[in-house]
C-alpha cells in the first residue's frame, strides 16, 4: 500500500467507525489517553490499591468514569495504542478506554 493511500485511510478512519457499541465489562473511561494510559499500566503492573486510588481521584476530579457493561456507546476516534474514544448514548462527553471494553 502506497503512503498517500495510508494517509487517505488514516484521514477517514475516524468515519468509518462511527456507529452503536456496547461497552462489554465494567471499563475506565478517561478524557485523556495519558491518564487511561497511567490506569492501564498501574493495573498491568498488579498494583490493585494504587490503581483503585488513582481511579477514585480522577473519578472525584471528573477526569475518569467507569463505563459500564452493557451501556451503549458511539465510537468516536480509534488510537494504534489500543485505546478508542466513545462518547455514551445522550451525552456529549467523550471518554478514552480500552479497545476491548467494547463490541
Amino acid at each position: 500500500m502506497n503512503k498517500l493511500a495510508l494517509i487517505a485511510i488514516l484521514l477517514f478512519a475516524p468515519a468509518a467507525y462511527a456507529g452503536d457499541h456496547t461497552i462489554t465489562k465494567n471499563s475506565p473511561g478517561c478524557m485523556s489517553k495519558e491518564l487511561l494510559d497511567k490506569l492501564a499500566t498501574t493495573k498491568s503492573e498488579g498494583d490493585e490499591v494504587a490503581f483503585k486510588k488513582l481511579l477514585l481521584v480522577a473519578s472525584a476530579s471528573g477526569n475518569c468514569v467507569v463505563l459500564s457493561k452493557g451501556e451503549s456507546v458511539f465510537l468516536q476516534d480509534v488510537s494504534w495504542s489500543g485505546y478508542v474514544k466513545v462518547r455514551r448514548e445522550g451525552d456529549l462527553t467523550e471518554y478514552w478506554t480500552l479497545e476491548g471494553a467494547i463490541q
